[in-house]
């Protein structure tokens, strides 16, 4: 009977333990593989990358941070912005099961930063995906060269042959077409008869030619180790970049020009050692979006055009405030002269000493008048000595010193002034009019 008890306790304990530890396996087999299988359903729109921005930064927020999911498309930044070529490239990587095992867009769009292989000077745009996706992956997934093909223009038949061909190959194809006069970026999962089926990074829709119609005009090339026409998204991850036969793929070495472009977007200009520029300033500018490389040269001819003409706006905003300080200096001196002689002239009043403060402020030209009478405005009926100021003189010139002395502080000269010239201008259209 013992024995029995003892037998029954040791089941009652073992088969437990037994069950949480399937239960664990279990679950963290159908979490990775969950995670690998999820590719198909990435949107850039939703999700916790979503509102995160992937370029380096937007007003008061930085990479990674996140904006709110409210603003998530008003063109800060975010992986909803403009995040599509990434989550493209995350998907048909998820695919192939080549890439990390916690692979999703915002993973791979991490990668794609930290290493540099987004364009400097306008990281919305991606610069070296060949490279990156290479050293993400391992060398498991890669840019197959050629790598780009063009097909606008081309016939709806002439497109799907094109991605068929790298279908056919086991190829991973990476479809741009335009969208709302922009550009956008599918990854291209398989072909059923003459429907492409997508898996699209900005949209629900699964057909290619039925959402985005004409506008198809480039198909990229990615291979990987693992053929996509064998690819279910359950591979072990990336690892150790793999030896290659003399067949296998490598990518290409960019050609003399493509470096030369490569390596003038990466240079970073110190304004302040360049002779002829104006002290660096903290421009606040907002990313420029550009539809391909080759528009590249334009937009940057352009960007230089708009600088130089914010660099004069600032060189006149300069005058502006130097005049102003100018003006203000002079009205607090004009000020500080109003009370002087308010001083004097009260202290002339009053005083029983034959120095006269009031005559000495004028140069001997004024002096207060004990009587009231004025000789301020008569000049031929004084011949010498310094002329009469009654109390009455005084308070004119008091109120004409702090007047000006307020339009030169508080900037209203500026307006009084304009006034004036438009006055004239209406006058003079108005004469030769007659």
């Amino acid at each position: 009977m013992k024995n029995q008890m003892n037998l029954l306790v040791k089941v009652l304990l073992v088969v437990p333990i037994a069950f949480l530890f399937f239960f664990s396996n279990m679950t963290n087999e159908t979490i990775v593989s969950a995670n690998n299988g999820d590719y198909k359903t990435w949107k850039q729109y939703e999700g916790d990358w979503a509102d995160r921005l992937y370029v380096s930064k937007y007003g008061q927020y930085k990479f990674g941070d996140h904006v709110g999911m409210a603003n998530k498309s008003k063109g800060m930044g975010t992986m909803a912005d403009w995040g599509c070529y990434l989550t493209a490239m995350a998907i048909q990587i998820g695919k192939s099961g080549t890439g990390p095992a916690d692979n999703d867009p915002w993973k791979f769009a991490e990668h794609m930063h930290k290493g540099g292989y987004m364009l400097a000077g306008n990281d919305s745009l991606v610069q070296n995906e060949k490279d990156g996706v290479n050293t993400y992956t391992g060398g498991k997934f890669r840019a197959h060269e050629p790598f780009r093909q063009d097909v606008g223009g081309k016939s709806k038949e002439q497109k799907i042959a094109a991605i068929k061909a790298v279908l056919d190959a086991g190829g991973y194809p990476i479809v741009r077409v335009g969208l709302n006069g922009g550009t956008h970026f599918v990854a291209v999962d398989r072909i059923e008869g003459d429907k492409v089926v997508l898996m699209d990074p900005g949209s629900s829709k699964d057909d290619l030619f039925a959402k985005y119609g004409s506008t198809v005009n480039q198909v990229r090339f990615f291979e990987s180790d693992t053929p996509s026409t064998n690819a279910n998204g359950n591979g072990t991850g990336g690892g150790a970049q793999q030896p290659t036969g003399e067949g296998g793929a490598q990518p290409q070495q960019p050609t003399k020009e493509q470096q030369e472009k490569i390596n003038i977007a990466r240079m970073e200009w110190d304004e302040g050692k360049i002779k002829g520029l104006p002290k660096p300033r903290n421009w606040e500018e907002d990313p420029v979006q550009i539809a391909h490389l080759s528009e590249l040269d334009t937009i940057q001819h352009q960007s230089l055009e708009k600088w130089k003409k914010e660099v004069k706006q600032e060189e006149k905003i300069d005058m502006v405030k130097y005049a102003r300080t100018g003006l203000m200096l002079i009205g607090i001196l004009l000020l500080v002269f109003s009370l002087i002689y308010l001083v004097a002239y009260m202290f002339d009043r009053v005083s029983m000493f034959e120095f006269k403060l009031f005559e000495w402020l004028t140069l001997g030209k004024l002096t207060p008048s004990a009587t009231g009478d004025s000789t301020f405005l008569r000049n031929k009926e004084q011949q010498y000595g310094p002329k009469l100021v009654n109390l009455r003189d005084f308070l004119i010139v008091e109120f004409l010193l702090i007047g000006l002395s307020m339009l030169l502080l508080s900037g209203s000269i500026f307006y009084v002034i304009e006034v004036i010239i438009d006055f004239f201008r209406a006058m003079t259209n108005y004469i030769s009019n007659l």
